[in-house]
């Protein structure tokens, strides 16, 4: 994996906990801390649900490059460099 791989995925394992962490505490606050169980799981699923779009549309964008290396590959061109 590339250094600017694992700093993606990093960043978005941090993002994603830091964001349930985030919407937890809001959501305990909103409960006067009562019921922690559920405001973990709403939390989560709350965030995963706001995360969607961003990931689709990162995913869109990752098949059209693989897809342009793909169309070069194909045509005989250049991949750009070798990998690792």
């Amino acid at each position: 994996m590339e250094a600017r791989t694992k700093m993606a995925t990093v960043a978005g394992w941090a993002l994603y906990l830091l964001g349930v962490v985030v919407l937890e505490g809001l959501l305990l606050a909103w409960t006067g801390g009562e019921i922690a169980q559920l405001a973990l799981v709403a939390s989560t699923l709350l965030f995963a649900a706001l995360l969607r779009p961003l990931r689709g549309r990162l995913s869109g964008s990752i098949d059209r490059r693989l897809r342009e290396r793909l169309v070069l590959r194909a045509a005989g061109g250049s991949q750009g460099p070798p990998r690792r």
